[in-house]
């Protein structure tokens, strides 16, 4: 799928310029089509998605910490925008995480 190494997807995700990158517009386009098709739930809380919430595609091992993952679609899914946000914040506060690469608790529907 990608012409990037790991190593230049790192050094785009530090200079914030991977998610402009058309490889990852196409991925994440192609995870929303998908996702939406599927009538599936946020990825991280279970619950439906809405849609005109501006759902986020979320790596579920973060790209940072495994960028020769961060264009694989089996590393994608959709998530809630308040889902990312708080995952995002867990992440900068050196929350813990499995070895899903989610904050202990995430992941499980209720």
């Amino acid at each position: 799928m990608s012409t990037y190494t790991p190593q230049q997807i790192a050094q785009l995700l530090q200079r914030r310029e991977f998610y402009q990158t058309y490889p990852w517009k196409q991925q994440s386009k192609k995870c929303r089509i998908n996702w939406k098709r599927a009538n599936k739930p946020c990825g991280l809380c279970g619950k439906p998605i809405d849609w005109q919430a501006r759902p986020i595609c979320d790596h579920i091992v973060p790209a940072k910490e495994a960028p020769h993952l961060a264009l694989e679609y089996s590393n994608l899914q959709m998530v809630c925008h308040g889902c990312n946000t708080r995952k995002a914040l867990a992440k900068e506060v050196e929350t813990p995480t499995g070895l899903d690469g989610f904050p202990a608790g995430w992941g499980t529907p209720e």
